[in-house]
């Protein structure tokens, strides 16, 4: 199997056997998760030492500090990473970028967590493709706030 996409429901028995199954995958190349799995560590490790081919990436969640080191440990010859919508601070961004030095192409679109600035722009000039468009620091509730005025206003 060289590619393989998860949807978003899996029951929790299926989320807790990616690992071993990730394990007989030799040939993987591609994996997509619609949302990171609980056995989320697990999995990056068994790519890392089982899926020698393995180059893209897409997951979708919070990403939190030992996610971010995991992908940068086990996966530092990742070509593409996707994690568009998901949780995602500046910290996490920069040890990814800091580990995965064969990126080819980041696409953090519509993340909460950071905002691309000088210093991630400088890091990620290597990458060939970087695409934050929509990702921002904190959520605006600016259109909330106002649709909330105007339907009181009515």
């Amino acid at each position: 199997m060289k590619a393989l996409a998860l949807p978003d429901n899996l029951m929790l028995e299926d989320d807790l056997r990616i690992p071993e199954l990730v394990r007989r995958w030799k040939d993987l190349e591609h994996l997509e998760m619609e949302t990171k799995p609980s056995s989320f560590l697990e999995a990056v490790a068994e790519i890392g030492r089982n899926c020698p081919r393995f180059v893209r990436l897409k997951v979708r969640g919070l990403i939190r500090r030992e996610d971010a080191k995991a992908l940068a440990r086990c996966l530092p010859e990742l070509k593409h990473l996707e994690l568009s919508k998901s949780y995602l601070t500046k910290d996490e961004l920069l040890v990814v970028i800091g580990g995965c030095r064969e990126l080819e192409t980041l696409t953090v679109k519509d993340c909460l967590g950071f905002q691309a600035d000088d210093e991630i722009l400088k890091l990620v000039s290597r990458i060939e493709r970087f695409e934050h468009e929509g990702s921002t620091l904190v959520y605006s509730y600016t259109c909330l706030l106002y649709t909330s005025d105007a339907a009181d206003d009515s």
